[in-house]
C-alpha cells in the first residue's frame, strides 16, 4: 500500500509506494494534506487497477504521472523535438531550441539511457532556473524557460506525460533597472556611428536605421534581396519567418546600389561577416558593434577585471544597442505622421494575424513613409 510523508527540508508531501519491490517516489507538489491525501488514494488505486498483467515499467510510469508508453528518455525527447523543429521554425529560433535542451542536458547530467522524461519535475526544472539566476538578466532566463514549457508542452500533446513539468515554474521577476527599455539613438549619436564606422558596419547602421531589420537579417543579406529598379528590400525575417517588402530610403539606396551591382543574387553582400553570423550568432557581431559605441563615448568599455560574478555575471546595457536601431526607426516613423499599422508592417510584426494584416498595406503608403524619415549622412 502507498504511504504519504514528507522529505527533510521540505513542506511538500510525497506519495510512497513500491513496485515488484522497486521503491518510487512521487511528489504531490502541495503542502496541502487534504489535496495530498487525494493523490495518495489515486495512486491506490491505480496501483489495485493496475496490479494484474500491466509490465513493472509501466506501472511505475503510470503511477508517476506518466503513461504507458512513457519510458521514452528525456534525451530521445530532445532529439525528436529538434528533429522536427528544424523544418517548422525560423533559423535563429531553431538555434535557441537546441541551445536550451542542450544545456538544460547538460545541467542534469543526462545521456542517452537517463534521466526518463518522466523523472523530470517541476523540482527539476525550478533548479535549472535557479542556476540561471546566478548569472543571467531575468530576461534570458524568462526566455529559456519559455523555451523548455515549449518542448515539454508538446510531449503532453502527444501522450508522453501527462503534466508539462515547466509550466508551474514561475517566471523571473524583473528589476526597474534589469527591465530597463533599449532606448532609441538620437540623431547626431546615428551620425557619429557613420563617421567613425567601417565599411561594413556604416552599411549596417543605415540599414538598421532605415529599414529597422535586425542585426542578423542585415548581415546575411543577400544581394537578391535588394530591388534597386523597384527601390525595396525583400526578405524572411530570421526571427519571425515573416515576409518583409521595405522601401529604401535614398541614402540606403545609393550605398546598397554600390554593394550589389557586381553580385549574383544568390551571393551575401558581405560574405566574411554573414559567414560569422551563421557559425557562431549574434555574439559573433554584438562584441564589434559595442566596440564601436565605446569609440564613439557613447558607453563606457568593458572592464577585464574580475568580479563577484564573473564574466558571466548580469550585463549592465546601458540602454542602447544595436536594436536601439529598430527602436529609432519605429519611432522616427511615428513621429513623422505614419500610423501604427504602417510601422508594424515595416517592422514586421511577430504575429501571423498582425503580419497577414498589415502586409496588405499598399507600397505606395509604405514608401512615403519611409521619405519622410531624416537624413542622417550629411
Amino acid at each position: 500500500m502507498p504511504w504519504l510523508y514528507k522529505q527533510s527540508g521540505s513542506k511538500k508531501w510525497y506519495v510512497g509506494f513500491r513496485v515488484g519491490g522497486r521503491l518510487v517516489q512521487k511528489s504531490t507538489r502541495t503542502t496541502d494534506r487534504s489535496k495530498a491525501l487525494q493523490q495518495l488514494a489515486a495512486v491506490s488505486a491505480t496501483q489495485t487497477s493496475h496490479h494484474a498483467g500491466l509490465p513493472i515499467d509501466a506501472l511505475v510510469a503510470a503511477l508517476k504521472g506518466g503513461t504507458a508508453n512513457s519510458q521514452v528518455t528525456l534525451h530521445s525527447e530532445v532529439e525528436s523535438w529538434l528533429a522536427e523543429s528544424s523544418s517548422a521554425t525560423a533559423p535563429r529560433t531553431f538555434d535557441a531550441y537546441r541551445s536550451v535542451s542542450t544545456m538544460f542536458q547538460r545541467f542534469l547530467g543526462a545521456t542517452a539511457e537517463k534521466p526518463l522524461l518522466i523523472d523530470v519535475s517541476p523540482e527539476t526544472v525550478r533548479a535549472f532556473v535557479e542556476d540561471l539566476r546566478k548569472s543571467k538578466a531575468p530576461g534570458t532566463v524568462n526566455n529559456r524557460l519559455k523555451v523548455l514549457r515549449i518542448l515539454f508542452a508538446r510531449a503532453v500533446r502527444e501522450g508522453r506525460l501527462v503534466s508539462n513539468p515547466a509550466a508551474p515554474v514561475k517566471t523571473v521577476r524583473t528589476s526597474a533597472r534589469e527591465g530597463r527599455a533599449r532606448r532609441p539613438f538620437t540623431l547626431e549619436e546615428v551620425r557619429l556611428l557613420l563617421d567613425r564606422a567601417s565599411p561594413f558596419w556604416r552599411y549596417a547602421v543605415l540599414a538598421g536605421f532605415y529599414t529597422g531589420l535586425r542585426l542578423g537579417d542585415i548581415a546575411t543579406m543577400p544581394a537578391g534581396a535588394v530591388d534597386l529598379h523597384e527601390g525595396v528590400v525583400r526578405l524572411v525575417a530570421g526571427k519571425t519567418g515573416s515576409r518583409l517588402t521595405i522601401p529604401l530610403a535614398a541614402p540606403l539606396r545609393v550605398l546598397l546600389a554600390s554593394l550589389v551591382s557586381s553580385k549574383r543574387p544568390d551571393a551575401d553582400i558581405w560574405p566574411k561577416e554573414a559567414s560569422l553570423y551563421r557559425e557562431v550568432g549574434a555574439r559573433a557581431l554584438s562584441p564589434k558593434f559595442h566596440d564601436l559605441l565605446v569609440e564613439c563615448g557613447l558607453v563606457p568599455a568593458r572592464t577585464h577585471h574580475k568580479t563577484k560574478d564573473g564574466r558571466d555575471g548580469k550585463r549592465d546595457t546601458k540602454g542602447i544597442s544595436f536594436h536601439s536601431l529598430r527602436h529609432s526607426f519605429v519611432s522616427l516613423l511615428k513621429a513623422s505622421g505614419s500610423t501604427q499599422a504602417v510601422a508594424r508592417s515595416l517592422a514586421g510584426h511577430s504575429s501571423d494575424a498582425m503580419s497577414d494584416h498589415y502586409t496588405s498595406l499598399p507600397l505606395e503608403t509604405l514608401k512615403d513613409a519611409v521619405a519622410r524619415l531624416p537624413e542622417v549622412t550629411v
